[in-house]
């Protein structure tokens, strides 16, 4: 069985607005970006029929932050305008398994294989090959969970990074649990935890 968070973490509220002109208020300007980040809102899009505009992204090339956190905004809010919120969690939920189609997510599972923990052990790494100027301090792990710090993380960290950090999990073939710690709009804790994903009912063995 899993930890249970410590005080302090609550489950994400996924009511209310995004917020967009404060996150842009706190988000430095000269901060670049992997346009992998948006690479599986993209897919996505193509799959539904939705024009989001994001044929000019290409996955490994920077693009202002800024600019990346309107199009998500624009793009929750299209897909989700009821609960915006659940829309970047969306999004963010997207951002691992494309990730892990490019070369440098194949080699990770290579190297890592399927265990959310050796994955979270080298987030660092992960986010400054994506150009992020996050700080991220794991404080604890084990086998089912991590309770992660984000510092200075600019792309929505109570919503988007959620759905981030659910869908890392989910592509490992784990089912996750996340609840959050707010310091700022910029600053957060998270407390994951996960179990196997319970295999598939294949029916009656052959006589």
């Amino acid at each position: 069985m899993p930890p249970p968070p410590p005080p302090g973490f609550a489950l994400p509220d996924w009511t209310g607005p995004l917020e967009l002109d404060a996150q842009l208020a706190a988000t430095p300007d000269d901060i670049m970006v992997r346009g992998v980040l948006i690479e599986g809102l993209r897919r996505r899009a193509i799959t539904m029929g939705v024009d989001l505009g994001l044929d000019r992204f290409i996955p490994f090339k920077g693009y202002p932050i800024r600019a990346q956190l309107e199009i998500l905004v624009q793009a929750s809010e299209r897909l989700n305008p009821d609960r915006p919120r659940e829309g970047l969690r969306w999004i963010g939920q997207l951002a691992m398994p494309s990730v892990l189609e490019t070369m440098l997510g194949k080699v990770m599972l290579g190297v890592l294989g399927k265990n959310p923990r050796s994955v979270f052990e080298r987030a660092q790494h992960a986010f400054k090959s994506f150009g992020a100027k996050t700080t991220i301090k794991l404080h604890s792990q084990s086998d089912d969970h991590v309770h992660m710090h984000y510092i200075d993380a600019y792309a929505f960290p109570r919503w988007y990074h959620v759905g981030f950090i659910e869908g890392t999990v989910s592509a490992l073939h784990h089912t996750p649990s996340v609840w959050t710690k707010i310091h700022s709009l910029t600053e957060v804790e998270y407390w994951c935890t996960w179990v196997p994903d319970a295999p598939l009912d294949e029916g009656p063995a052959p006589a």
